[in-house]
């Protein structure tokens, strides 16, 4: 049986037996009773929700400036280690791979620098 069934079972007893100061005390303790299992709840649920968190973070590894977990990735770096978000990288032939929440790029460091783009700005259509 729970205990907060159990609480109940106690107030009805106590209730029959019209002792109106012990059935306000009990009535207060079965108060703290659910507040504390209702804390308890949420303790499991943070404490399934770190170790989940841990549980990624020992699998992430870092590959060309962005997390993989083994073949899934790239991911995002920031969003990680700033929001514990894995999301991934958009990648397009030609392109560094690039976060769609946060727009952080992810360039290869083992490929040479794009070439500068030369022209922007210098002569406007509307001059």
């Amino acid at each position: 049986m729970k205990i907060t069934e159990t609480a109940k079972d106690i107030v009805g007893l106590i209730q029959q037996l019209g002792n109106l100061d012990l059935s306000k005390r009990i009535v207060d303790l079965q108060s703290q009773i659910i507040d504390l299992v209702e804390e308890n709840h949420g303790l499991k649920e943070k404490i399934r929700s770190l170790r989940d968190h841990a549980a990624k973070q020992e699998n992430l590894e870092v590959r060309k400036n962005s997390y993989w977990l083994g073949d899934d990735g790239p991911l995002c770096t920031r969003c990680w280690d700033a929001e514990a978000l894995l999301l991934r990288l958009n990648v397009r032939a030609g392109y560094t791979p690039l976060c769609p929440k946060c727009n952080t790029c992810a360039s290869d460091p083992d490929q040479p620098p794009p070439a500068p783009i030369s022209g922007i700005g210098r002569h406007s259509p509307w001059s």
